[in-house]
């Protein structure tokens, strides 16, 4: 499966968790990091910056925030997010609910690459999401798969800990 067609599918839960738009309004600054003393240190960051980054995800679809998750986000995985917001919205639809993290499994690490990179597994559990039409209509594939599994790639950018790509494992339930 490409990466185009991995967010694709995964588009709306994965890739679109501000489908508000793409308002330039100031996002949070995810946590400083600083230098990693342990593979086991940089694995429990990378899963806390995830778990922060869904969280703001779950606030920015309540309408508690706007835009706040895709302040974890460089490179592809940002441009991916914001590239999948813009045509959400461009098809009037948007998604309600929360996502929830299920697990969290270490892939990688590799601390002597500059920047560091860090990649875990996430299984997401997207059963309390819908996705809504312009009348409010859920319109939520019935074939969605309940739970995704996604393999989340960060990288170091000083001082923060940042997820650059979001790939879709497979067709697969975690």
């Amino acid at each position: 499966m490409s990466h185009i067609t991995a967010l694709a599918a995964a588009a709306v839960v994965v890739l679109a968790p501000v489908l508000a738009g793409c308002d330039p309004s100031p996002a949070p600054t995810p946590t400083p990091t600083a230098a990693f003393a342990s593979e086991e240190e940089a694995f429990a960051e990378a899963e806390k910056v995830y778990r922060a980054y869904n969280e703001a995800g779950n606030d920015d679809r309540s309408g508690r925030t706007k835009n706040s998750a895709i302040g974890y986000l460089t490179g592809i995985a940002l441009e991916d997010d914001l590239h999948m917001a813009r045509s959400v919205e461009e098809q009037g639809l948007r998604l309600e609910g929360e996502a929830e993290v299920a697990s969290v499994q270490r892939h990688s690490v590799d601390l002597q690459k500059r920047p560091a990179e860090i990649e875990i597994d996430v299984c997401l559990d997207i059963t309390g999401t819908s996705v809504r039409d312009a009348s409010g209509n859920d319109v939520t594939p019935t074939e969605r798969q309940e739970r995704l599994a996604i393999r989340v790639s960060l990288v170091v950018e000083a001082p923060r800990l940042l997820i650059s790509d979001l790939v879709l494992l497979s067709e697969e339930p975690c």
